[in-house]
């Protein structure tokens, strides 16, 4: 024991298995190896921090990568303050100041959405979901046409300022007009009224 500060200019400090290097006055803090696996622990009060001061620099956590090598799995980057997952060292999110950024698929039991909060869709945010509390519907805006199918068929279209047409087994049996309707095949109804009807075919 020594209350003296010291620089050890060579050799190794080695600590045999079971054996704790201990930092505290109660002995707090520990490092550990038990011939197996090694550990960090910290009993009582307070948070472990992992720290680097160096500007612009990131702390990063490594482990085995599967193939007898090691890679990242998380890493704090200290130069654009993302957090960043990854998988066997392939990044697969990371956080931005506007929330998170994924990389593969999202694979969830749930998503719940606050009112007016939106799913945006495109590189230019071109299509948006969400539900608009204020009218109390749900709403899809687009900056081009919709198209609604089935297992590949279409079921209904939208153009932007244009038609809407519907369709049975990808075949389109109504769309509108500037003028009203136009159906293709047969029009069944229990009443048919109207000063300008017509029926062509």
């Amino acid at each position: 024991r020594s209350d003296a500060a010291d620089i050890k200019t060579s050799g190794d400090l080695t600590f045999n298995n079971g054996v704790q290097a201990k930092f505290g006055t109660s002995g707090e803090m520990q490092i550990r190896y038990d011939g197996n696996n090694g550990y960090l622990q910290k009993d009582g009060n307070g948070e472990i921090y992992i720290r680097n001061t160096t500007d612009d620099r990131d702390v990063v956590i490594q482990t085995d990568d599967g193939s007898g090598g090691h890679t990242n799995y998380i890493l704090a980057d200290g130069s654009t303050g993302e957090a960043q997952l990854y998988h066997y060292g392939s990044q697969k999110l990371a956080t931005k100041s506007t929330g998170i950024d994924v990389t593969g698929t999202i694979t969830a039991d749930g998503l719940d959405m606050e009112d007016d909060q939106k799913i945006l869709l495109g590189n230019s945010d071109d299509v948006e979901i969400y539900y608009n509390q204020s009218n109390n519907k749900f709403r899809i805006d687009a900056d081009c046409g919709l198209q609604f199918g089935i297992n590949g068929e279409k079921s209904i279209t939208a153009a932007i300022n244009g038609n809407v047409e519907l369709y049975y087994d990808d075949s389109k049996k109504l769309e509108t007009t500037t003028s009203g309707v136009t159906v293709t095949g047969t029009l069944s109804a229990t009443t048919l009224s109207g000063s300008d009807v017509s029926v062509t075919g």
